[in-house]
């Protein structure tokens, strides 16, 4: 009689038979005498270990030391603690970040996200996705500010300023745009001048000198000058010479 204890994984193979469940087996065989030889067998069966392991991740996983970047299923065989094969198998989905970028010019200000930018620059925004994952947004900003000017003009009579005639003095204020589509914001300080007439009635005896020139006969006679602010003033003259030839001029 012999007794042989046996621990294995899977089957086993005992003269000639496969088994593959634990148990107490005998056989008999014969001695080179010719006598039966009875063996027994105490024979435990571990079973391989299969499992299934489901991960949903961002980007990338690392996972019994390896790196890996695209969804799919993965096997990997390890030692149970009984000696035998461990197949573990992964379930892997791989969701990728995002990444966007706006590109924005504009005037004055800009508002995104939630945020309100006076200046140009670059600016981020992390999000998250559905499935977890960050979205990180991007922004180009340029921002053209809006322009101002001041014109003071003094003239005379009116003034044609941006196809507008002023006639009055006074602060006047247009709304143009720049060549960034921004307000351009024009203001006109006006000062009008009014021309100036001037009517001298004058009788004299022979000739008279007015303004430099002399005149010898009755007449109306203009001369044009300037004002201190360069405008016009208009000068008449109504002319009477009186001799002993001539009637007096009646006007």
């Amino acid at each position: 009689l012999t007794n042989q204890t046996v621990t294995t994984c899977g089957t086993y193979n005992w003269n000639g038979t496969n088994y593959s469940q634990s148990g107490n087996y005998s056989d008999t065989l014969q001695s080179t005498n010719g006598c039966d030889s009875i063996l027994n067998l105490n024979l435990t069966i571990n079973s391989s270990i299969s499992t299934n392991e489901s991960v949903i991740v961002c980007d990338g996983y690392l996972w019994n030391g390896n790196s890996y970047t695209q969804s799919g299923s993965y096997n990997d065989t390890l030692v149970s603690n009984s000696g035998c094969d461990s197949i573990v198998t992964l379930l892997l989905t791989i969701n990728s970040s995002t990444f966007s970028q706006e590109i924005i010019s504009t005037c004055g200000s800009y508002i995104w996200h939630g945020n309100t930018y006076f200046q140009s620059g670059t600016y981020y925004d992390s999000l998250s996705t559905i499935y977890g994952c960050d979205s990180i947004s991007s922004l180009v900003l340029t921002i053209n500010t809006a322009q101002q000017s001041t014109e003071s003009i003094s003239s005379c009579s009116n003034y044609l300023w941006n196809g507008n005639n002023y006639m009055q003095s006074g602060i006047f204020i247009d709304t143009l745009q720049t060549s960034q589509g921004c307000d351009s914001i024009a203001t006109l300080e006006l000062t009008i001048y009014n021309n100036f007439s001037h009517v001298d009635s004058i009788s004299s005896c022979q000739s008279y000198t007015w303004n430099g020139v002399q005149y010898d006969s009755s007449g109306i006679y203009t001369d044009t000058l300037q004002t201190a602010f360069g405008c016009d003033s208009i000068n008449t003259l109504y002319l009477t010479v009186n001799d002993n030839s001539a009637a007096p001029l009646t006007l």
